[in-house]
């Protein structure tokens, strides 16, 4: 009786196994098996703190605005690049399509490039032209990482090698992030999982490890990398450098493609909210202000939406600029980044 037992359990951990393998592998048959799945291109979601947390707490519907590409770069006044924050749709237009009805100039973004601006335009086969604002977009936590690439000037090359071909096949065939998810989602596991990380977190106060700090007025989550970058001490010469390679790329797009570089430092939500920790220890480098200091003095033009996040967020009795479930910002924080945009410009 022992041994069938054994037998029985044995068969039940293969099948089990080769079930989440198929779940995890064929996403038509996993979204059939989860209680939630990931689908892209939905028309909502519940936003990236949620996808990391399933807390129910933070399950808070984001719909996703159709925002359709209105103009091509070679017909727009205005050209954007830039991270999520400028493709981001939630509960409102693409930052493109918002900064054109508030100034009235066509505007287009680029598709989702590297970050690496030359470069980029260059595999866009971009040309000089006529005179363009080009406003480069990136979040503060990845500033100095992306500051550092602004001098290389020729794409990256797209012909692999055997080896680089072995190794994306290896990365591609044994990527487990399907199956992990589909583990962690299925409708045999989820109810339990899902209860004892609720649990855990409304008694222990316990949750995800890449969520670092939160803040219970307003609700909000922040993760580890924007809470470890404004505790981080950045020295002077790494702002410098910073500075002085945002002047280079200045400078470049000038010369080589007619465009009027506008920096856009989109603020960690923590940077703007660290007095909300509620732990108690907050605190921020003054990385923002520090390296728009060293731009002013090399005359490279840039929206301070930290400023304007700043002094929104000190009145306690104004909403919060940020999503409680996600890492972006809600309508109202694109609206004033919007309006600061609009003003460097010279809108009235």
């Amino acid at each position: 009786m022992k041994r069938i037992l054994i037998y029985v359990l044995c068969l039940a951990v293969v099948l089990f196994s080769v079930w989440i393998l198929i779940g995890g592998r064929i996403n038509r048959l996993g979204r059939q098996w989860a209680v939630s799945y990931e689908i892209s291109n939905t028309s909502y979601g519940y936003g990236d703190y949620y996808k990391i947390t399933d807390l129910n707490d933070f399950k808070i519907r984001i719909d996703k605005v159709s925002s359709p590409e209105l103009h091509t770069a070679t017909s727009a006044q205005i050209l954007l690049m830039g991270d999520s924050f400028f493709y981001a749709k939630n509960d409102s237009e693409v930052f493109a399509n918002g900064l054109e009805k508030k100034i009235d100039k066509t505007a287009y973004k680029f598709p989702d490039r590297t970050g690496v601006p030359i470069p980029d335009l260059k595999s866009l086969n971009y040309k000089k032209g006529d005179s363009k604002i080009f406003i480069l977009e990136t979040v503060e936590r990845y500033t100095l990482k992306r500051a550092a690439t602004y001098r290389e000037t020729d794409p990256p090359t797209t012909a692999l090698s055997f080896r680089d071909k072995v190794n994306k096949l290896c990365r591609d065939v044994f990527d487990g992030k399907d199956m992990e998810y589909f583990f962690r989602h299925n409708f045999l596991i989820y109810p339990l999982r899902q209860w004892i990380i609720n649990w855990k977190y409304r008694y222990l106060g316990m949750v995800d490890y890449r969520i670092l700090a939160r803040s219970f007025s307003p609700k909000m989550l922040f993760n580890f990398e924007e809470v470890v970058f404004a505790r981080e001490e950045i020295k002077d010469e790494g702002i410098t450098k910073a500075a002085d390679n945002i002047k280079f790329l200045a400078d470049k797009l000038k010369k080589d493609f007619n465009l009027d570089l506008v920096y856009m430092i989109m603020p960690n939500a923590y940077s703007i909210y660290y007095k909300h920790d509620a732990s108690g220890g907050g605190s921020y480098n003054n990385f923002i202000p520090r390296l728009h200091e060293e731009l002013k003095k090399r005359g490279v033009k840039f929206a301070d939406v930290y400023s304007r996040y700043r002094n929104f967020a000190d009145k306690s009795d104004n909403p919060p600029l940020y999503y409680a479930n996600d890492s972006h910002f809600v309508p109202l924080g694109k609206s004033i980044a919007i309006d600061e945009v609009a003003k460097v410009l010279g809108a009235k």
